[in-house]
């Protein structure tokens, strides 16, 4: 690890926990866990979240002798290679990174895919500042946010730009800042600049020169603006058809979940001067996954997909989709399915047509 400092009792740490080998179609995991996913490169990446309840007595031998039973809460970062196609499946799943605290439960939080199937990753919790990690060179990672203090500023949204990770942090008393950070530090030191807005959770995004916000006083206009050295530039407007729900980013596309009415619209804006296109409607916010101009959405067990224009059907999956990644008319989806052995999360990559 390049950077050690604790972030309120969590644990980053390097691993490997191969589980499948060998060119497949697809990958089984066990468990039904809290996924967020992305594609990096020639690599699946991806988070995975799961509360993990311990008993000495049901495992004797195999944890010391006198403790007692106790719950703690994971995420792991993980990793699987792809063929030439970006179809198969061509190595064993590689367990990179894991953050574990018994302070407060976990979601998968945010995984940004940039490339060589490096990624960075930010866990999702409300109860702690989560620590912002890049993952990995040399199968080394580097944790660029750290910070266990009770006022320490909470990551809302991180990203690779070039050589550098960007965040936006809120501190304390509600501002939000801009961080950089250069991972290839051996103990990166990140540089803040303001940043101008108040976003919420879920309504900030940030990629490769490109940053998305929706200010809570403001919950149909749509802010985007290029990151720089002194904070955002280019910065404009974009009016929503309703009050955002959710923002997605990626390198020069951003999509946005808004209400209307009793329904859930995802809309579409490309690069800084795009206008906002309506690409799907329906009931609740779906699962969204968006990499190289493409979207991907999914709503129970449908899968829906495009490169450019409205959503269309790619394919009815065999259990409840977790969660969705797309690129360049690829998407993968993670399935929730019964087997005999248990509950499992089955990993299927497709091409839209």
């Amino acid at each position: 690890m390049r950077a050690a400092a604790a972030v309120a009792a969590c644990l980053a740490a390097t691993m490997a926990a191969p589980a499948t080998a060998g060119a497949a179609r697809t990958l089984a995991l066990e468990g039904w866990l809290g996924i967020n996913a992305d594609f990096s490169g020639h690599s699946l990446v991806w988070t995975e979240a799961a509360t993990v309840r311990l008993n000495p007595r049901a495992s004797p031998g195999r944890l010391p002798p006198g403790l007692r039973p106790f719950v703690y809460y994971r995420v792991h970062g993980a990793r699987a290679r792809l063929n030439s196609t970006r179809r198969r499946f061509s190595g064993e799943v590689e367990q990179l990174v894991a953050v574990r605290t018994q302070i407060a439960r976990m979601s998968a939080g945010q995984v940004v895919g940039h490339g060589g199937g490096r990624f960075v990753m930010v866990p999702g919790t409300r109860r702690f500042a989560a620590p912002v990690i890049w993952c990995c060179e040399d199968g080394v990672e580097t944790v660029i946010h750290s910070d266990g203090r009770a006022d320490a500023p909470a990551p809302l949204a991180a990203g690779a730009d070039g050589a550098v990770v960007r965040t936006l942090v809120r501190h304390a008393d509600g501002t939000v800042g801009l961080t950089a950070a250069d991972p290839a530090e051996a103990v990166p030191r990140p540089s803040e600049v303001p940043f101008p807005g108040r976003p919420e959770d879920g309504l900030v995004a940030i990629a490769a020169g490109i940053v998305a916000w929706v200010d809570d006083d403001a919950p149909r206009t749509l802010r985007l603006g290029r990151p720089v050295a002194s904070g955002v530039a280019l910065e404009r407007r974009v009016g929503l058809s309703g009050p955002a729900l959710r923002v997605w980013a990626d390198r020069g596309l951003v999509v946005v979940a808004v209400r209307l009415g009793s329904a859930v619209g995802l809309v579409r804006v490309d690069g800084l001067r795009g206008r906002a296109r309506a690409i799907w409607r329906g009931r609740g916010v779906p699962r969204v996954g968006l990499g190289e101009g493409t979207v991907a959405a999914a709503t129970g067990r449908t899968v829906l997909a495009a490169g450019r224009g409205r959503l269309r059907v790619v394919t009815r999956a065999r259990g409840a989709v977790a969660a969705v990644a797309a690129a360049r008319l690829r998407v993968a989806w993670f399935e929730r399915v019964r087997r005999p052995a248990g509950r499992r999360t089955v990993v299927r990559i497709g091409r839209i047509r």
